[in-house]
Order: C-alpha cells, then sequence, then structure tokens
C-alpha cells in the first residue's frame, strides 16, 4: 500500500483504495510451520519490504495514504513498522507469561544479543554494496566489520559449547 500511495502522488493523482491483491494477506492464510519457519518468513518479509521502500525519498513521505479509514501519509505508514512490531513484542511477552514459558538466563541474553543485531542491520539499512568498501582513515570499511562480527558468533558459539560439554563431563 506503501508503495501504491508513492505512486499515486507522484502521478498527481488523489489517494484511491488499492486492489485486494496488494493488501496483506489473511492470517489465516499462513499458520502451517515451525518457529524456524515463521522467524524465516519474518526475515523474508521485512528484506522484501527494506529492498522496496529504503531509496524512497525524503519528499514521497508526504504521499498521502489511509490507515484504518483514516487518511494519513506515507511516513506515518513506515512508523508503523516500528510500531506495528513492538505491539505484537508485548503480546510475545504476555503469551509468554500466560503460558508459563518465562526465558531462561541464556534465552535472555541471546535474546539481547539478537535485538542488538536488529539496532546493527538498522544502520545498514540503505547502504549500497559499492558502499561497503569506503573505509575512513585507520578504520575498517563495513565488509571487515561484518565479516569480522560473523566470524566472532561462529567462534564465541565454539568457545561457549566446548566449556559446557568439558562441564557437564566432569
Amino acid at each position: 500500500q506503501t508503495l501504491h500511495s508513492v505512486e499515486l502522488f507522484r502521478a498527481g493523482r488523489a489517494y484511491e483504495r488499492p486492489s485486494d491483491d496488494v493488501l496483506p494477506p489473511s492470517v489465516d492464510t499462513q499458520l502451517d510451520g515451525t518457529l524456524d519457519d515463521f522467524i524465516l518468513r519474518l526475515d523474508a518479509a521485512r528484506e522484501a519490504a527494506l529492498a522496496a521502500l529504503a531509496g524512497l525519498p525524503d519528499d514521497a513521505l508526504a504521499a498521502p495514504t489511509v490507515w484504518f479509514q483514516r487518511p494519513t501519509d506515507v511516513r506515518f505508514r513506515l512508523m508503523r513498522f516500528a510500531h506495528h512490531e513492538r505491539e505484537h513484542t508485548a503480546h510475545i511477552l504476555k503469551w509468554r507469561e500466560q503460558v508459563g514459558r518465562a526465558p531462561t538466563e541464556a534465552q535472555r541474553l541471546l535474546g539481547l544479543a539478537w535485538r542488538a543485531r536488529g539496532v546493527l542491520e538498522s544502520h545498514l539499512v540503505g547502504i549500497s554494496d559499492e558502499l561497503l568498501y569506503i573505509a575512513p582513515e585507520g578504520e575498517w570499511h563495513i565488509r571487515q566489520i561484518l565479516a569480522h562480527l560473523a566470524g566472532t558468533d561462529a567462534w564465541l558459539r565454539d568457545q561457549i559449547l566446548g566449556a559446557t560439554r568439558a562441564t557437564s563431563q566432569e
């Protein structure tokens, strides 16, 4: 819907409701799969949104659109990505409490690492491949930083698994 609104705005046309094929699918159509499957779907949907929307120029954010039958603009719709995710994060936290599945300490710590990865990735939105090799004087370029992080994640995982195996064998 966001791109639909921008296209109308650029063409000088008033907002009109998009056809049903560009509206979000019903939640009931996507209920099969494991937790990993759902996370892959979330990642794929977010990657597709980033690919389509990260290049929007600032003036396109003023394009009129509608949210729940209320006039608004594309800027508001973009802000809804984060608001919507926080809303459902609260639902998941409440669900964990309600079903007695509070995270363990290790799960909490890994959750903090996952959250930090999201913050890191947020700072990469809109960076083209050509920019990945540009480095300030005496600093690493982005590819070096990302390769270092990936290598360190694997190394830390192996160190932790090795330490816990050694402890369990004592």
